[in-house]
């Protein structure tokens, strides 16, 4: 695959393989890394969090390892460099369940919002963490960015299958004035969802593919491959088959058609990267998923 691939990114690429190990498997990677970081974080852990296990403070020590959108940029890397999208799908995966556990309740008791985010675990097919996050968080959020609310309210209205809740997110967002264009596009989707209109849903997902490319992101691998476009896929499909079936699933970048089959293929398998040879006791969060609130602030 890294023949297909401009440019500019291999060398973002070739970062990620050099500076986090995307040649690696996920436990060559890591393992170093503790032996090298765990005395100065478990050493912190132990005065912070004098009630904790030591299986909790190495937990939380290897969670801090995989450094947030790092460990998603590596396996868009990985899935390049070993023409292989089960290490992105499981990436994507890895990555949402680490980063929506901070998505429910913060310290200030406060519900955090990171929208974007819920679209790229949809990306690898991880329905069951955002099952999971609409148990615990609002169906509707009131704070926040524009962005974030429309997303955040329409993933969850469409998840629950609750077409009174998408039309609330619809309406929100008409009432902004300047949409971003791919806001738009990810409006026009869901107005598709409601509408039980496959060409509607093509039309928006066909806009947010195309102008995947100026979306404003945190890094520029995000722009090799639309996770967004195919998170808002995944929603569609999910919600109902037939609202798919117009969408072209055959093109090429920064759509993954490899991605794409892996993960309808894929609809019952566990989802993320197996820790398990790193930290048991953060392999049984990531399957058993409590949250936060869950956990009454233990895990902050």
């Amino acid at each position: 695959m890294i023949e297909q691939i401009p440019e500019k990114f291999r060398k973002e690429i070739d970062f990620y393989v050099q500076e986090y190990g995307a040649e690696l498997s996920l436990h060559d990677y890591i393992a170093p890394l503790q032996e090298e970081c765990f005395p100065s974080l478990l050493s912190k852990l132990e005065r912070r969090e004098p009630t904790w296990t030591p299986e909790q403070r190495v937990a939380d020590a290897t969670k801090h390892l995989f450094g947030g959108h790092d460990v998603l940029c590596r396996g868009i890397a990985k899935r390049v460099v070993d023409d292989d999208p089960s290490e992105l799908a499981r990436a994507a995966s890895l990555f949402a369940r680490l980063r929506l556990w901070f998505g429910t309740r913060n310290e200030y008791n406060d519900y955090d919002c990171f929208a974007p985010d819920m679209l790229r675990a949809l990306a690898g097919g991880d329905v069951m963490v955002i099952e999971r996050f609409a148990e615990v968080a609002p169906s509707t959020v009131t704070k926040g960015g524009w962005e974030s609310r429309v997303i955040h309210n329409g993933v969850i209205a469409a998840i629950n299958r609750d077409d009174r809740l998408l039309e609330e997110a619809i309406s929100d967002f008409e009432k902004w004035k300047k949409p971003k264009n791919f806001i738009a596009s990810i409006v026009t989707a869901l107005r598709g969802l409601v509408a039980k209109d496959a060409g509607l849903v093509n039309d928006g997902l066909t806009s947010l593919l195309k102008g995947s490319g100026r979306i404003q992101q945190l890094h520029d691998l995000y722009k090799l491959i639309s996770l967004e476009t195919h998170g808002m896929y995944e929603l569609a499909r999910r919600y109902h088959p037939e609202m798919v079936r117009e969408f072209d699933t055959t093109q090429g970048l920064p759509w993954d058609e490899a991605l794409c089959a892996w993960v309808a293929e894929s609809d019952d398998a566990l989802p993320f990267l197996d820790v398990s040879s790193l930290s048991v006791e953060l392999q049984r969060w990531l399957v058993e998923l409590p949250f936060r609130d869950a956990l009454r602030h233990d895990w902050n």
